[in-house]
């Protein structure tokens, strides 16, 4: 699974760093599914906020397919603005492939493209550069987008 947070008319997620795209344009293409956790409450520019703290732990540098991805930060940054995360089994996902016999053996694969896979996106949230668009209705739903299938 790939995730991503829209909000305020934009689409977050986390690859190398944090990403901001016009919802719909990322590079993962049109998500296969998208799950509406409701509305937030938060002022963007309280939003923008917390992208800016955020963006300091996730970094292009602490990407980990397994242990800090875009599901990660998806789910950190929905529980600030709805109050819950992201479905338990797209977080959970990696620990329950690593938890199989097939997992233990694809483990050291998985970890080798790690450094291939981090690099989507180019980290290009400025949390210096982020203004607040005019008065919108608060709107939020987080994307997910599931893998191509393995040939």
């Amino acid at each position: 699974w790939h995730t991503g947070v829209l909000v305020y008319g934009k689409e977050y997620y986390f690859g190398h760093g944090i990403n901001i795209e016009a919802a719909g344009e990322t590079p993962f293409g049109r998500p296969h599914e998208v799950i509406n956790l409701g509305k937030t409450h938060i002022p963007e520019e309280l939003v923008q906020d917390l992208l800016a703290d955020l963006s300091t732990s996730f970094t292009p540098e602490s990407y980990s397919l397994l242990y800090h991805n875009c599901n990660h930060f998806s789910n950190e940054f929905c529980t600030f603005l709805v109050g819950k995360g992201i479905p338990e089994h797209i977080v959970g996902l990696p620990e329950e492939v690593l938890n199989s016999p097939f997992g233990q053996l694809l483990q050291p694969v998985l970890m080798q493209m790690e450094q291939h896979l981090g690099n989507v996106g180019s980290g290009n949230f400025d949390p210096a550069a982020a203004r607040p668009s005019p008065a919108q209705e608060p709107a939020y739903q987080p994307r997910s987008h599931s893998p191509p299938p393995m040939s």
